[in-house]
């Protein structure tokens, strides 16, 4: 795993293998979100952080497979198994911290766990966030305001995903895609029209396992800014 885009094969290979058969929504949502981070990175990431990015995209919800399942909370319990089984520390730092988990994480009690997982803020960590967070169940674009409001719904007021919202995850999610965006904004105006990712037909675009078969429908998305799509929340 040591050379520039080595790290999305395996992550590739892990998640595969473990959410494909037993959670395949989970794991269409888990392509959606790296089809996201191949184009945002692309976009406003240099060699191995644009690896990293996709790696983590790819194993962010590993923690869902039961097999994994030790504490009960799936950045945690995914973090756990891909520094096991050698991953580098920034991509289980990533995995462990994606989309302000250190606030469900307080609420639940595992503060003193999650500490082994440092968070860090980078451009890479903000766009992990932000693929989550303009991703659906089922792999397809969402706004994000629209994925926030269908987690308050679906999840009800009482539950430890909106309490985790309200005690500031929701403003560190915001912060965090606003950045994103921000930086994707300023890379296609310092691009060349006929190169930017955002172009349409034009775009460049780097091939991965976690492309759709031709059965399914396209993305749709473009990452010069947030996507438009109907509610629905892989919280």
């Amino acid at each position: 795993m040591g050379g520039p885009m080595q790290l999305t094969p395996w992550a590739f290979g892990l998640a595969e293998k473990l959410l494909a058969t037993e959670l395949p929504r989970r794991w269409a949502h888990v392509r959606g979100t790296a089809r996201h981070a191949n184009r945002i990175g692309l976009l406003i990431l240099d060699g191995d952080e644009q690896d990293l990015l996709v790696a983590a995209a790819v194993s962010h919800d590993i923690g869902y497979a039961r097999s994994l399942v030790r504490y009960g909370f799936h950045p945690l319990d995914g973090a756990t198994f891909v520094a096991r089984v050698g991953a580098p520390d920034r991509l289980t730092r990533l995995v462990a911290n994606h989309s302000a988990s250190a606030f469900a994480a307080g609420i639940r009690g595992m503060s003193e766990e999650m500490s082994r997982f440092p968070d860090e803020s980078t451009p890479v960590r903000d766009a992990l966030w932000y693929c989550d967070c303009v991703t659906d169940p089922n792999g397809n674009p969402i706004a994000f305001e629209a994925r926030m409001a269908e987690i308050r719904r679906r999840h009800g007021l009482d539950s430890v995903n909106v309490r985790a919202l309200d005690a500031g995850g929701l403003a560190a999610r915001t912060d965090a895609v606003r950045r994103c965006e921000q930086r994707m904004r300023a890379a296609a105006r310092r691009q060349p029209a006929q190169a930017r990712p955002c172009q349409g037909p034009a775009r460049a675009n780097r091939a991965g396992p976690w492309q759709r078969t031709r059965s399914e429908p396209p993305a749709g998305n473009s990452p010069c800014g947030a996507p438009a799509g109907a509610p629905g929340d892989p919280a």
